[in-house]
């Protein structure tokens, strides 16, 4: 049997965990520093600032009972309602959660390694803390599933190993209870079942039946929440695009391929890109991660030592939790791009751990040992250096998709995004490139045209606007940008008959947005459709109660309509929100006068 590692009693050793501990927290707050300070990237928008199931009890209910989202995790969904409720639209908070909570990882991975008796279990600590590769998952606000999933699957693991040794009941009920949470927060994780039958043949040399029996729960659950996972994501994720190829002999070869993507980017993480191209050399990649996989396993069967069962350990660790992100199976991802930095988090986890391992178990001398750790020291500087370059990157969002199309020109969805990016940057000349680019790449892209429309119209080119607007959506009839983005183009055009259904159509996909309403409002108001106006507006009033436009178009529609108390109930809110503003002095005053002259 493995020795495994008693728990530490001498003060020195626990004063000089400390010490590391603490310079692990200022390391990594160095590493992330330029991204805390960063604003929203791609999806954070959609699924923190502009979400509004985050905003009500309502909504936290719905994402446990009724969630209309790509992905059942009800867990996350609660944990970011709780961050906006703590934090609102100051991103820095949402950033430090991210970190905090990848420090936590580290640790929780070095407590681990160190439960299992693993020689330099601070360094594997250290090195997952500072890897490039994981930049991603903790730059990127929206990817908080992966920062809360993996400590709660090393907690999970962890209470699992001490039921093992110990045989206490409620380290197991915890273990069950924690790989639950973690499904919730993530589904990818859904692999540890298998982890844990890896783990009872590396300490026991075989799998018995009493580890069949205990690792049952665990097989249930995971086959119950990743059925879940794939249904949502095909009910709500991937529509009629389809990231699978034809066949499965060509899924097996690219997910190989990706297997050995993943592999090399734990060694050697560069070059990282926030989108990666379609593979090159798919078989050729194939065929050597395939290799690579069956010498080990023919290895491993040769000899069945202590050391190969270790290494099967951990490198069964990394390529299980690669498994449900290879392309196997549906994931709406995947129809960008083939692999991604973010995928690979936790099985990251496991490769540092491999590393850590195999230098431990080489059995050093005591010079040996310190020329290790000095080499260690410097690819933990070196690493870490590269991940605070990297995190660089993610500070705003013009930054991160000029890197993205430094690397990746040719990808259609990277030119979409920096064009949008630099169209929110008040850059529309600037931007209009790269719609123009991604026209050519995807024709079939509606956001493509919506967003190019938006800053055709930003540049004054209105019948091109239109034109690129209605092609949006004929496109996608569903999408409600497209059927916006027409109608404000058809206004400026000044066709508002012609506008109106548009923004009706619009606000029948998506009846929750102010901004929609607000346009509807102010066309019928325009078109002396005063009743509809009224309504519409309104609406953007609830939607929006800090609009002060709103406030002030439907104050101006009750006021024509001779609904003077409710003209002025608006205009005195619209005073609240900008007290020293003359405009809404000027219409208050006005507006009491003439209901005190009736």
């Amino acid at each position: 049997m493995p020795r495994l590692a008693r728990a530490p009693a001498a003060l020195p050793g626990r004063f000089r965990n400390w010490i590391l501990s603490a310079g692990l927290a200022a390391v990594v707050g160095w590493i992330y520093g330029p991204a805390i300070r960063g604003t929203s990237l791609w999806d954070d928008d959609s699924q923190i600032f502009h979400n509004p199931a985050l905003r009500t009890a309502a909504g936290l209910a719905a994402s446990w009972t009724a969630p209309a989202t790509p992905d059942y995790l009800p867990l996350l969904d609660a944990v970011e309602w709780l961050q906006w409720h703590a934090w609102g639209g100051r991103v820095a908070g949402y950033h430090a959660t991210n970190v905090a909570l990848h420090l936590l990882g580290a640790l929780l991975l070095w407590r681990l390694l160190t439960r299992l008796g693993a020689r330099g279990a601070a360094w594997v600590g250290w090195l997952f803390a500072v890897h490039p590769l994981a930049v991603e998952s903790v730059a990127w606000m929206a990817e908080l599933k992966n920062t809360l999933s993996l400590p709660l699957l090393l907690l999970a693991l962890t209470a699992y190993v001490d039921y093992d040794l110990r045989g206490r009941r409620g380290s197991y009920a915890a273990a069950l209870g924690l790989f639950l949470a973690a499904l919730l927060c993530k589904a990818s994780v859904v692999m540890l079942p298998a982890v844990l039958l890896l783990y009872a043949l590396w300490r026991h040399g075989r799998i018995r039946l009493r580890d069949l029996r205990d690792s049952a729960p665990f097989f249930g659950l995971a086959v119950l929440l990743g059925a879940a996972a794939v249904w949502f994501q095909d009910r709500y994720a991937l529509g009629e695009l389809r990231p699978l190829a034809p066949g499965l002999a060509v899924r097996g070869a690219q997910a190989m391929s990706s297997l050995g993507f993943y592999l090399g980017r734990i060694l050697w993480p560069s070059p990282l890109m926030p989108v990666y191209p379609a593979y090159a050399h798919v078989i050729l990649r194939s065929a050597l991660a395939g290799l690579a996989v069956a010498l080990a396993v023919a290895a491993g069967w040769r000899s069945r030592g202590p050391a190969v069962r270790a290494a099967w350990f951990g490198g069964g660790f990394i390529v299980l939790n690669l498994v449900p992100v290879l392309g196997l199976l549906p994931m709406s991802y995947l129809r960008l791009a083939p692999v991604a930095d973010h995928l690979a988090y936790i099985a990251l986890a496991g490769g540092c751990g491999l590393v850590g391992a195999g230098l431990g178990a080489l059995g050093l001398s005591r010079a040996a040992g310190w020329l290790a750790t000095a080499v260690g020291g410097v690819l933990v500087v070196l690493l870490a250096v590269a991940a605070r370059g990297q995190a660089f990157h993610y500070r705003n969002a013009v930054d991160f998709w000029t890197y993205a199309a430094n690397h990746n020109a040719d990808s259609w969805m990277v030119q979409e995004n920096l064009g949008s990016a630099l169209l929110g940057a008040g850059q529309p000349a600037a931007a209009l490139p790269h719609f123009e680019r991604a026209r050519l790449a995807q024709p079939a892209a509606a956001e493509v045209m919506v967003n190019g429309a938006d800053a055709l119209l930003h540049l004054g080119r209105v019948p091109e606007a239109v034109a690129w607007a209605e092609a949006g959506v004929r496109l996608e009839p569903g999408f409600s940008s497209a059927h916006y983005n027409l109608g404000n183009a058809l206004v400026r055009a000044g066709r508002l008959e012609d506008a109106v259904p548009h923004f009706q159509a619009a606000a029948r996909l998506e009846p929750g947005a102010a901004e929609i309403r607000y346009n509807l409002g102010t066309a019928l108001a325009e078109l002396g459709r005063g009743p509809e106006a009224i309504e519409q507006l309104g609406a953007a009033v609830r939607a929006d109660p800090e609009n002060y436009a709103a406030r002030m178009n439907l104050a101006n529609v009750l006021a024509a309509s001779g609904r003077m108390a409710e003209a002025i109930t608006e205009l005195e809110e619209a005073r609240r929100l900008r007290p020293g503003d003359p405009e809404v002095a000027a219409a208050l005053a006005d507006a009491k006068a003439r209901s005190a002259g009736r």
